[in-house]
C-alpha cells in the first residue's frame, strides 16, 4: 500500500488498519508504505490509513484493492537424460477454468523438442549431438491479464553412438616443414568427455584441444600417424581410431585469397576482381569466369584485373587459384559473385497505429523492393524499451508483447548489401499503446491548511502496478485558482507547490495509460488564507414581512476560501433551506416577532459577521408561487394548461413573459391551471404569481416548448492535434435547437471561444487527452449529446543535422545534430550502409565509411500526434593512397604485382632502388561512378 499525506500532522500518529475482506496481515501498520500479506485471489479489500493533526483533529482515508485470481505456475521438477531414452514427460500444474498455458524456450536451445505447447504433461525429445542445458517456461495467463511464471531445466546430456573418429586423411604435400588436419569425430555431448590422444606417428603432434571433436591437429611431419577418439560419459561411450597420412613436402604454397562477392546497383558494366599475391617462386594466378553470360577478364594472369562486358542485369562468378608449376600445389578461392539490384525501397502503409484499449499486438503493412532483407527494430519505446535490429516476416507482420503503455518508434530497414551506390532504404512508425488505469485519488481537500501558509505539499496516489509496470503515470495540473503556482515536479503524486497566493485552487491528479483508454481523474482543493479579517459582511437590508411568506435574506457573497453561515435569535421554528446560501429562504417565522439573522464569514485566520432585523407583522401573506414543471409539446400543440399550485388563501394571476414568439390566450389568467392557446412554435416562459394582503407577491416561472423533434447531437471525429489550438467539428443542430459545447476532462481548462458555435475554436490546450460534449437543446424539451476526444501533443523541436562534412584517410566521424527531445539518425543513401555508435545521439559516431557519398538524416520526433521534423547533411569521404603491403623475395626475380586501392585512380612512381624499374599498367583501372 502507497499513502501519503501533507498538511500539519504527527507522523507518530500514522496507522493502517483492513476495514473489509478475508484477514491479512499488514507488515507495517505505522508507515505510510506497507507490503500485505495473505491475500487471495478473487477477493476484494478495503484498508484505512488514518493520522491526527497537529490539532488533535482525526484524518483519514479508505482505499479498496481487488485481487484478481490467477493460479500460480508449477513447472515441475529439473529433468535430464541421454536422447536414446526418448521421450521425457513434463510435469507443470493445469491452469483453472477460463485460464491458458504454454511451454515457451527462455534463452537458447540445446537440443530440446516440445511435443504440445499447452499440454502441462506434454513429452518432450532430445536431439543427438552436443546438447547442453535448456530453460523451458510455464505461464498461466487468464482474461483478467494477470499471469504466472515457473521455470524447468532440462539437460541434454547428448552425445552419438557408435563412437566414431571420422576418415582417415591424407594432407598432401604442398608443405615445407610441417602439416596440420582437421579432425572430425562424433560429439561426446554436454555429460560425456571425448579425448583425442596420439597412438603413433613419427613425432609428437600438437592437439589443439583434446577434447574437441573438431579440433585442428599441426606439427605434422612425413610419416603415418595414428589417433584415438575415446567417449567416456552416460549417453555414448566407446573409442575409434584415425590415420593420417603425411607425404614427402614438397614446399609452401600460398593460400589463394579472393575479394568479397557485390552487389551493384548502378548498373555498371565493369567491376574488378582482387585476389592476394603469390609469394613464392614458380607461383602463378589464374582468375576463371565459372558463371553468368560471357565476360571479359582484362588480365586472368594477374591478382588484380578489370572485368568489362557486363550487362548490369546477370549474376556472373569467378573463382581465383594460385599454382606452383614445379611441385603442383595449388590453392583456389571462391566463388566470387557479382551481381546487380535495384535500389532498395521499403515503406509502411500507416505511419501512426493507434492499438485499441488494452491492446497488445500491433500488425504493420509494408512495401519493399530492391536487394537485402527487410528489417525491423524498436529504436525508442516507454521506459527505454529498445531491441536490436530483426528480420520482418512478409507483409503484414505482427509485433507482440507491447505490454508497456506508451509510444513506440519501430523502424523498418532493407539490409541492402554492401556494394557502390547501394542504399539501405529505412521508413519509421508509431505506434501508440494504452492500458486501462486504475483508480485516481488526489488527496484529501485541504480546506484548512492553515493561516499564513502559501505551500504545501499534494498526496495523490502512486499509479497501480500490476503483475507488470503497464507504463501507467500520473500529472498534476491546475484546473482554477487565482493564480498560477510552482509545481515542482507534475509526475511526482506527492510534489511539493509553491507560489500560492490568497484563495481557494483546485489541482487535478490524472492517471493515465495512453490515449485511447479513458484517464482516471481526481481533484482536490487546496484553500489558502491569508492574515486578513473577512471583509464587506453585508447581511443585507431589514425587512418586515408578513407571515406564511418564504422569506429572502440577501447576504454578500464571499469569496471561496471563505465559509459564511446563517443563525438566528430567536431561533424556535426558524428553517433555512442552506445556512450557508447567501440567499437562504427562511420558513417559519412567527407572527409579530422581530427576528435578528447573522451572517458570519470566517476564513482559517479571523471571522467577522453582520446583522439583519427581520420583523414580521400578524398579516397572513402570500404562500409560496408553484408555477409547475415545464413542457415539452410536439410540433403545433397551440392548446394546453398550466399547472400552477392552488394559491388560496391568496389570488393568483399568470403573466407571459415578453420575448416569446407569439401572444398567449388565457382561458382564465386567475385560474392556476387555466387552459392556453399560443400560434406558432417556440419557447414560452410563464410567470405565476400569488398575491394576499396586500404583502409582497411570490412568483415562480414555467418554461413551455412547443418544438419538432430536437436532432441528435453529432460533435465530429475524434482529433489528433499538433499545437495548442484546434477548431472543433460539430453538426450544426436543425431545424430546431441550441448546442453548447463543454469541458469534460482534460489536463487544464481549455478556452471556448464561442461555446455556441459548432466550429468554435479551442485554445489553452496542453499535451494531453480532452474531451468535449456538445450538448443541442432546445428550451424544455430533452436534449441529446455526444462527445468528442482531443488527442493534443507538441510539435518537435527543429532538426538540424550539421554541416556537410568531407573526410580523408577516416572511416569514422562524429556527427553533429541539435540536441532534441527524441532524434534518430537514418541512412538516405551512400555506397554502403554504415554504423551509427548510437543513432539516438545527435553527435553519434558514424564508422564502416568507404570512398564515396552518403546522406544522412537526423529526425526529429515531438509529441505523439506531430510530424517528423529532418533536416539531412551530405558525408563525403576520400580514402587515403594506399600501395599495399611490403614484399619481401629469397629467389632471383625480375617482376613483381604492385596493388594500390582498388576501385581508384592513381599514378605509380619508382622512389630508389638500385636500377629503374618498368612499371606496367596490368588493367585500365578507373574509380566506379560516385554516390
Amino acid at each position: 500500500m502507497l499513502g501519503s499525506a501533507s498538511g500539519l500532522f504527527n507522523p507518530g500518529t500514522i496507522l493502517w488498519t483492513q476495514v473489509a475482506g478475508p484477514a491479512v496481515i499488514i507488515d507495517d501498520p505505522t508507515n505510510f508504505v506497507s507490503s500485505i500479506t495473505g491475500v487471495i485471489g478473487g477477493n476484494m479489500y478495503t484498508f484505512r490509513l488514518q493520522i491526527k493533526c497537529t490539532d488533535g483533529s482525526l484524518a483519514f482515508q479508505d482505499v479498496t484493492y481487488t485481487i484478481l485470481p490467477n493460479t500460480p505456475a508449477n513447472a515441475g521438477p529439473d529433468i535430464g537424460g541421454c536422447p536414446a531414452n526418448n521421450p521425457y514427460t513434463l510435469a507443470a500444474n493445469s491452469p483453472a477454468s477460463g485460464e491458458l498455458a504454454f511451454w515457451s524456450i527462455v534463452g537458447d536451445n540445446n537440443g530440446v523438442t516440445i511435443g504440445s505447447p499447452t499440454d502441462p504433461n506434454t513429452t518432450i525429445t532430445l536431439a543427438d549431438g552436443a546438447g547442453g542445458e535448456t530453460t523451458l517456461r510455464w505461464t498461466i495467463t487468464n482474461i483478467n491479464g494477470c499471469f504466472t511464471t515457473d521455470d524447468v531445466i532440462v539437460t541434454n546430456c547428448g552425445g552419438v553412438e557408435p563412437v566414431d573418429a571420422g576418415a582417415n586423411q591424407n594432407t598432401g604435400g604442398c608443405y615445407s616443414l610441417s602439416a596440420f588436419a582437421n579432425m572430425s569425430a562424433t560429439p561426446a555431448g554436454y555429460c560425456g568427455t571425448g579425448t583425442w590422444s596420439v597412438v603413433s606417428g613419427p613425432n609428437v603432434p600438437t592437439i589443439g584441444n583434446v577434447h574437441d571433436n573438431n579440433t585442428t591437429i599441426s606439427n605434422l611431419i612425413e610419416g603415418t600417424y595414428t589417433f584415438r577418439w575415446v567417449v567416456e560419459g552416460p549417453c555414448a561411450n566407446g573409442e575409434d581410431l584415425v590415420t593420417i597420412v603425411v607425404p614427402p613436402p614438397l614446399g609452401d604454397g600460398t593460400t589463394a585469397v579472393a575479394s568479397g562477392s557485390e552487389t551493384f546497383c548502378d548498373g555498371r558494366t565493369s567491376a574488378f576482381l582482387t585476389g592476394n599475391a603469390p609469394l613464392y617462386t614458380n607461383e602463378t594466378v589464374l582468375w576463371t569466369q565459372t558463371g553468368g553470360p560471357a565476360a571479359l577478364i582484362a588480365c586472368p594472369t594477374c591478382p588484380v584485373t578489370e572485368v568489362t562486358g557486363l550487362d548490369g542485369t546477370s549474376t556472373y562468378s569467378f573463382s581465383y587459384t594460385v599454382t606452383n608449376t614445379v611441385t603442383g600445389c595449388s590453392s583456389s578461392d571462391g566463388p566470387v559473385t557479382l551481381q546487380y539490384g535495384m535500389n532498395s525501397i521499403v515503406e509502411v502503409a500507416i505511419e501512426n497505429i493507434h492499438l485499441g484499449c488494452d491492446e497488445t499486438e500491433a500488425t504493420i503493412t509494408y512495401t519493399n523492393s530492391g536487394p537485402g532483407a527487410v528489417q525491423w527494430r524498436l529504436i525508442n519505446g516507454p521506459a527505454g524499451i529498445t531491441t536490436p535490429w530483426a528480420n520482418a516476416d512478409p507483409s503484414p507482420f505482427t509485433i507482440t508483447d507491447l505490454i508497456v503503455a506508451g509510444p513506440y518508434v519501430v523502424q523498418l530497414r532493407k539490409n541492402a548489401p554492401v556494394g557502390a551506390s547501394c542504399v539501405s532504404a529505412s521508413d519509421q512508425l508509431l505506434i501508440i499503446v494504452s492500458r486501462v488505469t486504475g483508480l485516481s485519488n488526489a488527496g484529501t481537500d485541504q480546506l484548512f491548511l492553515g493561516c499564513d501558509l502559501f505551500e504545501t505539499d499534494l498526496a495523490g496516489n502512486t499509479p497501480p502496478v500490476f503483475p507488470v509496470d503497464l507504463g501507467l503515470y500520473g500529472t498534476w495540473s491546475l484546473i482554477s485558482g487565482p493564480n498560477t503556482p510552482i509545481i515542482d515536479d507534475v509526475l511526482d503524486p506527492n510534489t511539493h507547490i509553491s507560489g500560492l497566493i490568497d484563495g481557494d485552487y483546485t489541482f487535478r491528479w490524472t492517471i493515465s495509460g495512453g490515449p485511447i483508454c479513458d484517464p482516471a481523474i481526481d481533484d482536490v482543493v487546496v484553500r489558502v488564507t491569508a492574515s486578513v479579517p473577512p471583509i464587506d459582511v453585508d447581511a443585507g437590508p431589514p425587512q418586515t414581512v408578513c407571515i406564511g411568506t418564504p422569506v429572502y435574506l440577501s447576504g454578500n457573497t464571499v469569496p471561496s476560501n471563505e465559509l459564511a453561515t446563517w443563525s438566528v435569535v430567536p431561533s424556535a421554528g426558524v428553517v433555512f433551506s442552506d445556512v450557508n446560501d447567501p440567499h437562504v429562504v427562511v420558513t417559519g417565522l412567527s407572527a409579530s416577532t422581530a427576528y435578528t439573522f447573522t451572517w458570519t464569514v470566517t476564513n482559517n485566520c479571523e471571522s467577522a459577521s453582520d446583522e439583519v432585523v427581520i420583523t414580521t407583522n400578524n398579516t397572513l401573506g402570500p404562500i409560496e408561487a408553484l408555477a409547475g414543471p415545464d413542457q415539452c409539446l410536439t410540433s403545433g400543440s397551440y392548446n394546453f394548461n398550466l399547472a400552477g399550485n392552488n394559491p388560496s388563501p391568496g389570488a393568483g394571476m399568470w403573466f407571459l413573459m415578453p420575448g416569446s414568439p407569439s401572444s398567449a390566450i388565457f382561458s382564465n389568467s386567475s385560474l392556476f391551471n387555466t387552459g392556453v392557446t399560443v400560434s406558432a412554435d417556440g419557447t414560452y416562459i410563464f410567470v405565476w404569481q400569488v398575491d394576499n394582503n396586500a404583502c409582497v407577491p411570490t412568483t415562480d416561472t414555467v418554461v413551455i416548448t412547443i418544438s419538432g423533434p430536437i436532432p441528435a447531437a453529432n460533435a465530429g471525429a475524434d482529433q489528433e492535434v499538433c499545437g495548442t489550438s484546434a477548431t472543433m467539428a460539430a453538426v450544426a443542430p436543425s431545424p430546431v435547437g441550441t448546442g453548447t459545447w463543454t469541458q469534460v476532462s482534460g489536463p487544464n481548462n481549455a478556452v471556448i471561444t464561442s461555446p455556441n458555435s459548432p466550429t468554435t475554436t479551442l485554445t489553452g490546450l496542453t499535451e494531453g487527452v480532452y474531451e468535449f460534449k456538445w450538448t443541442v437543446e432546445n428550451g424544455a424539451c430533452p436534449g441529446s449529446e455526444d462527445k468528442v476526444k482531443l488527442f493534443v501533443s507538441l510539435p518537435a523541436p527543429t532538426a538540424f543535422a550539421g554541416n556537410d562534412q568531407t573526410i580523408c584517410n577516416a572511416t569514422s566521424t562524429t556527427l553533429a545534430g541539435n540536441a532534441v527531445t527524441s532524434g534518430s539518425w537514418t541512412v538516405v543513401s551512400g555506397p554502403n550502409t554504415p554504423v551509427f555508435s548510437n543513432d539516438l545521439s545527435p553527435t553519434s559516431t558514424v564508422s564502416g565509411l568507404v570512398f564515396g557519398v552518403y546522406v544522412l538524416q537526423w529526425n526529429s520526433r515531438g509529441g505523439t500526434f506531430c510530424p517528423v521534423e529532418t533536416d539531412q547533411m551530405q558525408l563525403t569521404v576520400y580514402p587515403a593512397a594506399n600501395a599495399g603491403g611490403d614484399q619481401e623475395y629469397c629467389d632471383d626475380i625480375s617482376s613483381v604485382n604492385l596493388i594500390g586501392n582498388v576501385g581508384s585512380s592513381g599514378t605509380w612512381t619508382p622512389i630508389s632502388g638500385p636500377n629503374t624499374a618498368t612499371i606496367l599498367s596490368t588493367s585500365s583501372i578507373q574509380p566506379p561512378p560516385p554516390g
